[in-house]
């Protein structure tokens, strides 16, 4: 039988905007404790990406998850 569901359930929405600030400024902390530079920035195309740099090398990351994960490879944490 289906029926359609009413009521709250789980939210396929994007995160709010201050939810990504406040995200963003705690990677950045996190980076800046290991030498990173993390510079939020946007595509030849419109699209959020994160410039991050450290000594000689420079990376655009896609996403705050991405860069989360590269920053646990910088840190020698298992991705």
């Amino acid at each position: 039988m289906n029926q359609k569901q009413n009521g709250p359930g789980p939210c396929m929405c994007a995160p709010a905007p201050d939810a990504i600030k406040k995200r963003e400024a705690t990677l950045a902390a996190e980076c800046a404790l290991v030498g990173v530079t993390l510079i939020p920035s946007t595509d030849e195309r419109g699209r959020r990406v994160y410039i991050v740099s450290r000594w000689a090398l420079t990376k655009e990351l896609p996403d705050l998850d991405a860069v989360e994960a590269w920053l646990g490879r910088v840190r020698g944490r298992a991705a």
